[in-house]
């Protein structure tokens, strides 16, 4: 409980500081607030990451920071008076963020009872390969990247013009997931279970794919 008193309290802080960065400082645009805020929250977790030689402080931000942002943008809007109905591109974007957000909380809350109750292998050497797990290894990163996704296409749907710069932050959040963080839990997991590169060989790394490829 106390690590969860620590992190609380360096969420607080964050927000604390973000608040502070956008009331004092002399913006003229939202975005710009928004970078700011969110830069300035970045750096006081990742000040409590170091401190406490911990980069699992980190591991919520992007959770925790989007609601508070859209919150940010949503009041805003009804300052300024705008309305627009949802349309088709609210909709895509609902669609594809919000069950992907929680099929990437459904699978990561149910990952470790699945291992634990392999019959096969110790708690340890368990690797959950039953539900989407069968059709890929990672499928809460799948439905992690898919809620970025979303929350682009619901900035399409509210800027169309703005489609081709906005871009930038699902690619690069997807080029993240794909060549930084899963290689690394790739060359993690095949170092704690070696019967895991059979499901490399077997099934797909990302996109779900319900046909596993023969063993040989």
């Amino acid at each position: 409980m106390r690590a969860f008193g620590w992190i609380g309290a360096a969420y607080a802080a964050a927000l604390l500081v973000a608040l502070a960065v956008g009331a004092w400082g002399d913006w003229s645009d939202p975005l710009a607030v928004a970078f700011a805020a969110d830069l300035a929250a970045t750096l006081v977790v990742f000040g409590f990451s170091v401190a406490f030689n911990n980069s699992s402080f980190y591991d919520a931000y992007w959770s925790v920071a989007p609601p508070v942002l859209a919150l940010y943008f949503a009041a805003q809007a009804l300052a300024g008076g705008e309305r627009r109905p949802a349309g088709a591109g609210d909709r895509a974007g609902l669609r594809l963020g919000h069950p992907a957000d929680r099929r990437d909380l459904a699978r990561g809350a149910r990952r470790p009872r699945a291992a634990a109750l392999s019959p096969r292998r110790s708690p340890r050497q368990a690797i959950l390969a039953t539900g989407v797990w069968a059709w890929s290894r990672h499928p809460n990163y799948v439905g992690e990247m898919g809620f970025w996704w979303g929350l682009w296409l619901f900035g399409v749907a509210a800027a169309p013009a703005w489609w081709w710069i906005t871009r930038i932050g699902p690619v690069a959040i997807t080029l993240l997931f794909r060549f930084a963080s899963l290689p690394l839990i790739e060359a993690r997991m095949l170092a704690r279970r070696p019967a895991y590169a059979e499901r490399q060989r077997r099934v797909s790394m990302v996109v779900p794919w319900p046909f596993p490829r023969a063993q040989g």
